[in-house]
């Protein structure tokens, strides 16, 4: 397993192989080093943007197997949806995702595509399960609910990302086995109780990776 990280305090998740990813110059600074913007990976399969990959093949080349990697021509840049071409949300075999703005790389990826209007979906949404997601998006709480998964639909807010007004729980967190590591401490979100809750009724610990609050770190892409 291949840990897929933007953010130095990532880079040292003990017991995993993390891959630091490079910021992406084209992509608006207080993102550009997100995983969830950088990346989308599914089974083995990593996508990247191919001039993002050419730009930064000596770092990223000693932590990605060739046969892996599918690199996507898809349009880049700063402003919303030129950005948001890799953040699509893989549960179980539902791709959800801004189909119109996503890399076709990462359409044709097997899964079922759910169309929802948020460009942001990996951002958005945390996965505990292939059956349950955590998420203050209404849009990607729909198109949950239409599939009948179980949602956990939480106030929106209470999640930094310096730059924005708000982050989100996707970029605040990731679920690596039975763990569900927090990017801050997740008792600082006003909903705390329901997501500790759902994680309990999964069998998950949940782990905080450092003091204060919430921050939206851009989330983890994980290889298996």
């Amino acid at each position: 397993m291949i840990l897929f990280a933007g953010h130095p305090l990532i880079t040292h998740l003990h017991g995993y192989r993390v891959c630091p990813l490079p910021p992406d110059a084209r992509l608006a600074p207080p993102v550009r080093a997100h995983a969830d913007m950088l990346a989308f990976t599914y089974g083995k399969k990593l996508v990247l943007s191919r001039d993002y990959y050419e730009t930064h093949r000596e770092s990223l080349s000693p932590h990605i197997e060739e046969e892996s990697l599918r690199l996507t021509d898809c349009p880049r840049a700063s402003d919303y949806p030129y950005d948001i071409g890799l953040n699509a949300l893989l549960v179980g075999n539902l791709l959800f995702c801004n189909a119109r703005y996503t890399a076709p790389e990462v359409l044709s990826c097997g899964a079922e595509v759910v169309d929802v209007a948020q460009g942001y979906a990996a951002c958005s949404t945390l996965v505990l399960s292939d059956r349950t997601v955590v998420t203050a998006d209404p849009s990607i709480a729909r198109g949950a609910e239409r599939r009948n998964l179980d949602v956990l639909t939480i106030r929106p807010g209470h999640i930094l990302l310096p730059g924005y007004n708000t982050g989100f729980i996707g970029g605040a967190s990731t679920k690596i086995g039975t763990t569900v590591y927090f990017f801050g401490d997740p008792t600082t979100h006003p909903d705390f109780s329901a997501i500790e809750s759902a994680c309990t009724r999964l069998g998950l610990v949940l782990k905080s990776l450092f003091d204060g609050p919430l921050t939206d770190l851009g989330g983890i892409r994980i290889s298996e």
